[in-house]
């Protein structure tokens, strides 16, 4: 598919893109702006600015606000850009008008103005996806002095609100380290904590791993059902989820939910999820998953980079939040098995000298533990750790009690505590700072236990408190590298772009210098070199083209960002044609057949369908066999999914091991030397992102000297199958 030459005759102010050209093309005798060739000079010097522009721009003019805009602004329409161009801006529906229209307003009578991340629902890909623009609105004079017109700028600010919601969701998690005492309660309160975070969410589903299956424990975006039933049924406990696949790979593993959740309402849309992620979680110390979790993907997302990386940071932040229950857990274990030892030590001594109060004075005091009791109004007993930790003196501590020592903001919580233990008749644990005799706060887990006379009544308190200050010291650890791996893959994504940057501007001019400049000195005449020169010279150029096509790949990988083409139908089988014309020479000349076997209309952008097509029927044509004619074989059958189509395109070339599937499609892998196998290294790769823009999937089958299959998972148009068949 080649793209259409602009036409030269063009009015010069529409030279510049593809509305351009659809706005020269059009009749305009009977709209409110009347013939083309009759447009104001302001008009057209505005619409001269806005056309090239990369940035998405409109122009409202005239009293009817006849809109017009540029190509990037176009795919903001989507599939009313038939209904939009042309017509009074206030009347086409724009998305989001009732929080715009204000600021449009104020700027069609002449005040400069602006609404800032907008929240938006643009269907362009297919879906209604959840996009967030600042609008800004400027008046543009005409010849007399008055607005004119309205131009209007869009800028997406969709990545960076995104990211600051889904970094919200990973900190809510981390601030809650510690307070689960359990694996299961620590799944419970993980499911709690994301739930309000369904936008990026939409549903969890937290299994407890047992090697007799695995058990669902915890649940979040799970709505009401017809019967009013809020937790996931059945069908969510027997959903047969792929975890053993995701343990060989160790990394977040997407699979499609298909009717794995049956017909429960799931998420905040009416659209159903219709992707996940199984994400292992091991904690140090485990030889396999202490758990799994699935993570819809939201039906109105883009699954980009970006949101992968949020699920791998999602791995990360589940597996630290385990792990900090098992320590906790452990911790308080030990302590409490300690705590007992020193009791049932004290009630075993206690007892063989008829409970002598000396005794377990004397006991206590020997303990490095906080150990204390209290009548219901005063303190009766302190050991000797807490009067050298606080270097109060008996007659203080007693008189004065525990908050003398306490932080004030610590102590309406403790009194909380006990009032909470004497209300269930059941011993408390909580944690509080006690200052030391220095000024210094350390933080303390106190375990006390209410003690009751014998007609029922409160007759005091009786405890111990432990040192735990270097215990939370780690969970502020913890978060702290959490956010720091954050901020990390952030700085990694804008290095990404800088990289196309240098690529484009510093890399390409001089590698064009060298080939023109070895290509004017083998032309010319005068200039007589050796046979070793001319093949040292026919090197250079080979280099500087391999150079060429090494800079173009990485341009290609690079450009497909996150706003995307209009989506349109695509007849495969058309397209096929279209390659099979570029790729004449080198079909000729190995002699290659291509068969396809009734190929579907596809929904997608007909640019990137057909580079992500010619990069594997060129990578088949590459890797052929000598022995042999190339045979390459293109067929399709519907998916388990409905509006889905599953693509194989197989050849008889050299293959590769199967090990190498997933390396294949990292970005400059070679699994042969450029000797003898010309590429950059990037064409499975930009297949890969290709797919991965249309929301669909891409794998690899092969075998070593047997050829290779890859299988394509693509969204297809309602339209009907194309007759097909070819060689």
């Amino acid at each position: 598919m080649r793209n259409p030459k602009p036409s030269l005759s063009l009015p010069g102010f529409l030279t510049d893109g593809e509305m351009g050209r659809t706005i020269a093309a059009r009749d305009w005798s009977r709209s409110p702006l009347g013939p083309l060739d009759y447009w104001p000079e302001s008009l057209r010097s505005a619409l001269s600015l806005l056309l090239p522009s990369n940035e998405p721009m409109a122009l409202a003019w005239g009293p009817h606000f006849t809109l017009l805009y540029n190509d990037s602004y176009r795919m903001l329409c989507g599939d009313g850009h038939a209904r939009t161009l042309g017509h009074d801006f206030r009347r086409c529906h724009p998305p989001g008008w009732p929080g715009i229209g204000p600021a449009f307003r104020r700027a069609a009578r002449g005040e400069a103005s602006s609404i800032e991340n907008q929240r938006l629902f643009f269907d362009h890909n297919g879906y209604p996806e959840e996009c967030f623009f600042t609008f800004s609105f400027s008046p543009v004079p005409g010849a007399d002095g008055s607005v004119a017109g309205v131009l209007v700028q869009v800028l997406s600010q969709t990545a960076k609100l995104l990211a600051v919601r889904r970094c919200s969701a990973l900190r809510a998690l981390a601030s809650r380290n510690g307070e689960a005492h359990s694996v299961e309660a620590a799944l419970s309160l993980a499911a709690l904590t994301l739930a309000p975070f369904d936008l990026d969410l939409p549903f969890l589903l937290l299994y407890r791993a047992h090697e007799g299956g695995n058990r669902l424990v915890a649940h979040a975006g799970f709505t009401e059902d017809h019967a009013g039933h809020t937790v996931p049924p059945q069908v969510a406990e027997d959903a047969d989820w792929p975890f053993e696949n995701a343990v060989r790979t160790g990394t977040p593993f997407e699979v499609l939910v298909g009717d794995r959740l049956g017909a429960v309402p799931v998420g905040p849309y009416p659209e159903a999820p219709q992707r996940a992620f199984i994400l292992p979680i091991t904690p140090p110390g485990y030889t396999g998953p202490a758990a799994f979790a699935v993570a819809g993907v939201s039906p109105r997302l883009t699954l980009n980079e970006a949101y992968l990386a949020f699920y791998e940071l999602l791995s990360v932040a589940l597996t630290a939040f385990l792990a900090y229950t098992e320590d906790r857990a452990a911790g308080e274990a030990r302590a409490k098995a300690q705590l007992q030892a020193y009791w049932e030590h004290f009630r075993q001594m206690a007892a063989a000298v008829q409970k002598s109060e000396e005794l377990f004075r004397g006991l206590a005091d020997q303990v490095p533990v906080v150990v204390f009791m209290t009548a219901p109004d005063n303190a009766t007993y302190w050991n000797k750790f807490w009067l050298e930790f606080t270097g109060l003196s008996a007659v203080e501590s007693h008189a004065k009690g525990w908050r003398v020592a306490a932080h004030p903001d610590d102590v309406a919580g403790a009194i909380a505590a006990y009032n909470n233990a004497v209300a269930c008749h059941a011993s408390v644990t909580h944690e509080l700072r006690l200052r030391r005799h220095d000024g210094v706060y350390r933080w303390f887990q106190f375990t006390v236990a209410p003690r009751y006379s014998a007609d029922g009544s409160l007759s005091g308190y009786s405890g111990i408190a432990v040192d735990v200050t270097e215990r939370r010291d780690a969970a502020s650890l913890l978060e702290s590298l959490v956010r720091d791996r954050t901020a990390e893959l952030r700085r990694s994504n804008e290095d990404l772009q800088q990289f196309a940057h240098v690529t484009s501007h510093d890399l390409k001019e001089p590698t064009r210098k060298i080939k023109t400049f070895a290509g004017m000195l083998d032309d010319d005449p005068e200039t007589r070199l050796s046979e070793r020169g001319r093949i040292c010279l026919a090197k250079i150029r080979s280099a500087t083209d391999r150079m060429f096509m090494m800079i173009n790949g990485v341009l290609s990988y690079s450009s497909i960002k996150e706003s995307e083409p209009d989506r349109e139908a695509v007849p495969l089988e058309a397209l096929l044609s279209a390659i099979r014309e570029d790729l004449e020479v080198a079909i000729a000349d190995k002699r290659a057949r291509i068969i396809s076997h009734a190929l579907p209309v596809l929904l997608g952008s007909p640019v990137l369908l057909y580079q992500l097509f010619f990069n594997l029927l060129n990578n088949a044509l590459k890797f052929a066999r000598e022995d042999g004619t190339p045979v390459i074989e293109l067929s399709s059958q519907p998916d388990a999914l409905p509006g889905w189509t599953r693509i194989e395109v197989r050849d008889n070339g050299i293959g590769f091991d199967q090990h190498y599937a997933e390396h294949i499609f990292e970005t400059f892998t070679r699994l042969h030397s450029k000797d003898h196998y010309e590429g950059t290294g990037l064409g499975l790769a930009l297949c890969r992102k290709i797919v991965q823009r249309h929301g669909g999937h891409i794998s690899a089958q092969g075998a070593a000297g047997q050829g290779a299959v890859f299988v394509l998972v693509l969204p297809t148009s309602p339209g009907p199958l194309s007759p097909g068949g070819g060689t």
